[in-house]
């Protein structure tokens, strides 16, 4: 497993279900897999925050859409407050996941480079890096299907050989 991925990416922090205790259990397929993971973390996230907007926005007196026109006067302990503070945390989160996406992106991309194969490391990017569905794959790069998954598989097996991935079979 790379270091530079343990070193840099901290997913112990950020709770990624694909993280191990045993670093080397880690298949080349979680490792790919984990950019969507954090997407739909980060997905998650948003709705969240959004609901939390709401709830904050609907508050009877001063609330979250007008909260600059407070009183000066006035103790400012509305009911809203901690439902900003929530979303100040679900932002927080948001970022640490963003910032997460766009190290796991640098590194499966230099990953994915070391594949020989210029088909398989097509596949792979398209795949993973910009989530593209099987039939998407297929119509870029003018093959079947059943090429596009066949490809996959055996892209995904040469990416863990070639960077010391656990190996599915």
């Amino acid at each position: 497993m790379n270091s530079a991925f343990t070193d840099n990416v901290n997913y112990k922090i950020l709770n990624n279900p694909y993280w191990h205790e045993g670093v080397e259990d880690l298949s080349a397929y979680d490792f790919l897999n984990s950019g969507n993971v954090i997407i739909s973390k980060i997905n998650h996230l948003l709705k969240t925050k959004a609901r939390y907007e709401e709830i904050a926005a609907s508050t009877n007196g001063s609330n979250y859409e007008n909260i600059g026109s407070f009183d000066k006067c006035r103790e400012r302990k509305a009911g809203f407050i901690k439902w900003i503070d929530k979303i100040m945390e679900v932002e927080k989160k948001i970022e640490r996941y963003k910032t997460l996406l766009a190290d796991w992106v640098k590194l499966a991309n230099s990953q994915i480079e070391l594949v020989d194969n210029v088909d398989y490391s097509i596949v792979l990017k398209c795949r993973f890096i910009e989530q593209m569905s099987y039939e998407d794959i297929g119509d870029k790069i003018y093959v079947s299907l059943a090429t596009v998954k066949r490809w996959l598989r055996y892209a995904i097996n040469d990416f863990g050989r070639i960077n010391n991935y656990k190996i599915e079979s």
